[in-house]
């Protein structure tokens, strides 16, 4: 599943992120016991696959579990703390949404665009849109065939001088 691929599973995660950080759900988040999940792991911050499991945002289908781990771990590894930044710095008693749209590239890596708040209300009440960019399959497929070719290159190098 992950979000690498464009399936009812990968939509049903994507809406079961976005119903999380909507409504009455966001104050859930907002609360400094979970907010401070997302600090940077550095500072004590959790990864987001343990937060995502721990919180029971996972797929329904138990068989692409392991895939969205290893997306949420993947996201992590391309973006840094990038997410959690945008977590810990939005949620807060102002915003009042913030949705994610999967795109999907034809390049490696996984890229974020957060987008500028939009103010709902005189209040400054917000919502935050992010954009992120994830590889369709067939590039993550070519990109592990690459890796794992280099990988048998330099053993093979390695053999030789042996």
């Amino acid at each position: 599943m992950g979000l690498y691929f464009n399936t009812r599973t990968t939509r049903d995660m994507q809406s079961k992120v976005n119903e999380q950080f909507t409504d009455d759900n966001i104050d859930f988040w907002k609360n400094f016991s979970r907010k401070k999940d997302f600090r940077k792991q550095s500072e004590g911050g959790k990864p987001l696959h343990a937060i995502a499991f721990q919180n029971g945002i996972v797929p329904d289908d138990s068989n692409a579990a392991d895939r969205w781990k290893q997306w949420l771990k993947d996201l992590e590894r391309d973006t840094g703390d990038q997410m959690r930044d945008i977590f810990f710095r939005h949620l807060t008693q102002k915003c009042i949404e913030l949705s994610f749209v999967a795109h999907l590239k034809q390049s490696m890596p996984i890229s974020i665009v957060e987008g500028n708040p939009v103010i709902v209300d005189s209040d400054g009440h917000y919502q935050v849109t992010v954009d992120i960019h994830t590889p369709t399959a067939r590039v993550v497929r070519a990109a592990l065939k690459r890796r794992l070719a280099a990988v048998a290159k330099r053993r093979g190098a390695r053999k030789k001088k042996a």
